[in-house]
């Protein structure tokens, strides 16, 4: 059975390319949105596999969505992604309870094998 994800980005164009990255994997794109409020929402009332979260979005960042949503206690996987990518910032978002960091611009590859790690799947 596919993956559910929700994507989150204040950018429409890295929401589309991840979509189209994760969707040629197999993984199904349940919904989206563009702040940490509505990742929030999105994953209370889903309850996705995966939540993608961008680090930098209005309203709340995605380290304080990540937060919220890993003390919600549900099976949601949390991944940060950014084009912010310095130690301290990586370092907070693993600290947060993220299962992983990506780094933008996007590279198919490393985004699918690190989700593979994420869920405890071989490469």
């Amino acid at each position: 059975m596919a993956k559910s994800v929700i994507i989150v980005d204040d950018t429409y164009f890295y929401r589309e390319a991840m979509k189209e990255i994760l969707k040629g994997a197999g993984y199904d794109i349940i919904a989206e949105g563009a702040d940490g409020n509505e990742a929030v929402e999105l994953v209370r009332n889903l309850e996705p596999d995966l939540v993608i979260l961008d680090v930098v979005m209005p309203k709340q960042s995605g380290l304080e969505a990540a937060k919220e949503i890993i003390g919600l206690g549900l099976k949601t996987k949390v991944v940060m992604c950014s084009s912010l990518s310095y130690e301290p910032m990586v370092d907070e978002a693993m600290e947060a309870g993220a299962s992983a960091y990506l780094s933008k611009p996007l590279e198919d590859e490393i985004i699918l094998n690190e989700l593979k790690k994420v869920f405890g799947e071989k490469e």
